[in-house]
């Protein structure tokens, strides 16, 4: 507890802010913040994610590499509702695990400790072992596999695993989330997309403010069009991981400067992968990731959606995702800039976008509410 209050403090004083403006942007009171910092009070889960997240540290560097072993513990064991492994990478034994874990594959915490990822995994040995060197030498990965329980039953897994380092000893962290259940918790998507989201930086530098972007421009337009509570948070859920299918695809094609028209329609692709990772965690936040590239016209995609057959979250975020796009580098082009952007949501108003939902934006715009983005580059 105290070696976490020590990196958290240095990491603030690091970065110039004081505790009112970290508490601020990570969305706490600068008393929480001065109690973490006292170690009177240590944070759940999630908001360690998040703090990891923000200052762009692993979690076992934030929580002190000598005690990651307790932390697991206390924290994962007791609280996280989602099945979590700790798994030797020579071997493949299964040095530790949580309750979920043992509800979910059926077997006694003795067998669990008997247990190899070999004896789980049906994916061959060799090209088990393959990925696991890949998850050692590239920090973060995501894994599609099937993985049997103690009955028989062959279950679809998708696997988000990273090395830990426990007393020296580097084990890997795996966090299993099995797509054909659909009873997730919301606190616990909530860390479910902070996973998804330390990988997908990792993995797309060039994109990596372009989530917490879009989630801040979706609550400006929220709050100027008066949405109710409901959409506002499934907008602040959606937004945050609406570019998530990008993961599913190969990195090269995302960091090409020329694409072919064939790549650009795999590219498109993302958006399904996004809904497929989603739709048994949250059928909403899955239905407005799909929906966030369709236009009011019936010019997007994938499915070529009209007007009201568009969720207004996806509509939204479609608004807001242009915004931020065109106020970034991407390797094929340089930055339009924002006059270009308003510009481009002016120009196709009422037909492409929602015209509710650009006057919001182009109001905000004009009050200089989107200087976050303008000084970002």
């Amino acid at each position: 507890m105290k070696r976490f209050a020590n990196r958290l403090k240095k990491l603030r004083k690091e970065s110039g802010l004081n505790q009112a403006e970290l508490g601020e942007k990570l969305g706490y009171a600068r008393t929480t913040i001065a109690n973490y910092e006292q170690a009177t009070r240590f944070p759940p889960l999630d908001t360690l994610f998040a703090i990891a997240d923000f200052f762009g540290v692993s979690l076992d560097y934030l929580l002190g590499r000598t005690q990651i072993r307790n932390v697991f513990k206390n924290l994962v064991i007791d609280n996280f509702k989602t099945p979590v492994l700790l798994i030797e990478p020579e071997s493949g034994k299964i040095v530790d695990f949580n309750k979920s874990a043992v509800k979910y594959y059926g077997f006694s915490e003795q067998e669990m400790f008997q247990k190899s990822i070999f004896e789980i995994n049906y994916l061959d040995k060799k090209l088990i072992k393959e990925k696991i060197k890949k998850t050692i030498e590239k920090g973060h990965m995501t894994f599609n596999f099937e993985h049997q329980l103690a009955s028989g039953e062959k279950r679809e897994v998708t696997v988000f695993t990273s090395p830990l380092v426990i007393n020296d000893k580097t084990v890997l962290y795996s966090t299993i989330f099995d797509l054909q259940q659909s009873n997730t918790s919301y606190a616990n998507i909530q860390i479910f997309s902070s996973i998804l989201n330390n990988i997908f930086n990792k993995k797309l530098p060039s994109f990596k403010n372009h989530h917490s972007e879009v989630r801040e421009i979706t609550a400006l337009i929220a709050d100027q069009m008066n949405l109710d509570k409901k959409s506002k948070k499934l907008l602040k859920m959606s937004s945050k991981v609406h570019d998530i299918g990008f993961l599913l695809l190969p990195t090269q094609l995302l960091t090409k400067v020329e694409i072919t028209d064939s790549e650009y329609q795999l590219i498109k692709e993302h958006s399904k992968y996004g809904y497929n990772i989603f739709k048994s965690l949250d059928k909403q936040i899955a239905e407005i990731i799909l929906q966030h590239h369709e236009r009011i016209d019936g010019s997007g995609y994938p499915n070529n959606l009209k007007k009201d057959q568009i969720r207004i979250e996806a509509k939204i975020i479609g608004v807001a995702d242009v915004l931020a796009v065109m106020n970034s580098d991407r390797p094929y082009r340089e930055t339009p800039g924002f006059d270009k952007a308003c510009q481009e949501l002016e120009k196709f108003k009422g037909s492409r976008y929602d015209p509710e939902i650009v006057e919001a934006c182009l109001k905000l715009a004009e009050n200089n509410r989107f200087d976050f983005l303008k000084n970002s580059n």
